[in-house]
């Protein structure tokens, strides 16, 4: 097999309505059914909502969307496409020695990481560049940054310091390319 470098690239997008909501958001989600997930003794998060099935109300979801409403609207802009088709959403809540291994998300072109609370820079996701085979180091994430990634991405939560970590994440792919714009480019 040979294998080629074919660039690629990340979105980190400002919430602007962090400051002001981020509290609510907080209270939403501290009220939310949740269960802890634990994988092969690797992986240990004390609150998330993604094992839960739809019919557990997710109340934090719709506040959450409309605040990223602008966000979607500039990448889909960016990508030349109509939409964001959004394939599942949940909150994680790392308490402290809580870590997500290494992983991907399935069915999916992008991922994407809200930091709704991260007191602790160095508990930011880390990326794992496959061509190098290192740890990604230049991102740059800080709470009330919203991240959007290729989902075939390996990354990870690694183990969480003291400080409690809140994230809310999503799978999305982008819709209906505008072939018009893009021909117009060319």
């Amino acid at each position: 097999m040979k294998v080629f470098n074919l660039d690629s690239f990340y979105f980190i997008s400002k919430v602007k309505k962090h400051n002001e909501m981020k509290q609510k958001m907080m209270d939403m989600i501290k009220t939310t059914s949740s269960d802890s997930t634990t994988h092969n003794n690797t992986n240990y998060i004390t609150r998330t909502d993604y094992h839960l099935d739809g019919t557990n109300e997710r109340i934090y979801l719709p506040l959450f969307f409309d605040m990223i409403e602008p966000i979607i609207q500039e990448q889909s802009k960016f990508m030349f496409t109509q939409e964001m088709s959004i394939h599942h959403a949940w909150f994680q809540q790392y308490w402290q020695f809580d870590k997500h291994d290494w992983h991907t998300h399935g069915k999916a072109q992008f991922a994407n990481i809200y930091y709704l609370e991260l007191p602790d820079k160095n508990n930011k996701t880390e990326f794992f560049n496959v061509l190098d085979q290192k740890i990604i180091k230049e991102i740059d994430i800080e709470e009330g940054d919203l991240i959007t990634f290729p989902a075939y991405i390996i990354h990870r939560s690694n183990t969480n310091s003291e400080k409690q970590k809140t994230v809310i994440s999503f799978n999305s792919s982008f819709e209906t390319t505008d072939a018009q714009r893009v021909d117009s480019l060319l």
